[in-house]
């Protein structure tokens, strides 16, 4: 089970927890976009790992309810949609062969 949080804002940026916050997948999300970036052409984008926070948002929720992935996906106003879109089945093939990888 994970949670993604869609939204849009000036770049491509993936909001996750950091990798020793204590989930039990450590690493989770730098490998899946370690290896989404591996074959991903023309298609910045960053990850910027935070501490889960009191900050009223979808993601801290679900991380705190769940301890679930949580991470909230930013795609850029100005990235071309058919970019946005290829990019977005790479990120959702490689994450669920990373859930099938760690599935007990």
């Amino acid at each position: 089970m994970a949670f993604i949080d869609f939204h849009s804002t000036d770049r491509n940026v993936f909001y996750t927890q950091t990798d020793d916050e204590g989930f039990r997948l450590p690493g989770f999300e730098k490998t899946w976009l370690d290896r989404a970036r591996q074959r991903i052409e023309n298609y910045p984008f960053e990850r910027s790992a935070r501490l889960t926070s009191e900050q009223a948002n979808g993601k801290n929720y679900m991380f705190k309810r769940y301890g679930i992935p949580s991470l909230t996906y930013e795609v850029g106003d100005e990235t071309p949609h058919g970019t946005a879109a290829a990019a977005a089945i790479v990120f959702a093939e490689e994450f669920m062969q990373l859930m099938l990888e760690v599935a007990p």
